[in-house]
């Protein structure tokens, strides 16, 4: 049987429908996965598997060449385009995952330095070895996805939210700070707090595991995003016009630049 090194994602497995109260329900789960792969790509000392379930969520699952389960990302099929320029590499490990530095909606370079652009970005990526090369230094497009546990706070509208906001400190109804770049360890995380006004929302149920999650389409400062949720971080079902505050684990694809 494969072996897996699962890296502690947050509880970010049940904002997509996998949630799993122990490790061997989480081993059955990836097997259940396994029988049900959708693609297979090839790269450098990996081979990624990705499962594409019918509600959006996605799986991938990175192997070594004897087989072994190195990773298990959870991902999410988001059609919501941004605009981004990325500034490197932050790190690709050894499990076949990456981490990238961007610019949202940066167009321009410095010599190696974005010199423009709304807001720096970590984002973590499943496939790591795949990424085109020479990305450094290039402007593209990307679909980013912001995955929730369920330590998140709802407010009915943007009125709500700012009669909580007193005092020195206040933080707009539609922000984002770049949370992981500031960490005590000093090492980036892919990780940002988001405030978000909802545009449009859905109660999605996993086809492989039964279990239900919500999708958000969140309007915040500089893009529109898409975001997945637990069912259990709401009492109520999220509405449009509702805001949403919290701590995201950032993920998502990268398009391939287009060539000068």
């Amino acid at each position: 049987m494969p072996t897996h090194n699962r890296k502690p994602i947050m509880s970010h497995y049940s904002a997509i429908g996998f949630d799993s109260q122990n490790d061997d329900a989480f081993e059955h789960l990836i097997h259940r996965c396994i029988d049900h792969i959708s693609a297979t790509y090839e790269g450098k000392t990996m081979e990624y598997h990705r499962y594409d379930d019918e509600s959006g969520a996605q799986l991938w699952l990175n192997t070594d060449k004897h087989g072994n389960i190195r990773a298990v990302e959870p991902a999410y099929h988001a059609m919501t385009v941004q605009h981004v320029a990325i500034q490197g590499i932050s790190r690709v490990d050894d499990d076949g995952t990456a981490e990238i530095h961007l610019w949202l909606n940066g167009r321009t370079f410095d010599g190696d330095e974005c010199s423009d652009g709304d807001y720096p970005l970590i984002i973590s990526v499943p496939n790591g070895q795949l990424l085109p090369r020479k990305l450094a230094g290039k402007t593209t497009t990307a679909r980013l996805i912001a995955i929730a546990d369920d330590d998140i706070s709802t407010y009915v509208d943007a009125t709500a939210y700012a009669a909580t906001q007193t005092g020195e400190g206040s933080i707009a109804a539609n922000a984002v700070i770049p949370a992981g770049m500031f960490t005590d360890s000093g090492l980036p995380r892919p990780t940002a707090m988001i405030n978000g006004t909802v545009l449009s929302t859905a109660c999605k149920t996993n086809a492989l595991t039964g279990q239900t999650y919500y999708w958000c389409r969140l309007a915040t400062y500089g893009m529109e995003i898409e975001a997945v949720y637990p069912a259990k971080a709401f009492t109520t079902p999220p509405q449009a016009g509702n805001i949403i505050s919290g701590l995201y684990w950032m993920t998502g694809s990268i398009d391939t630049p287009a060539k000068a």
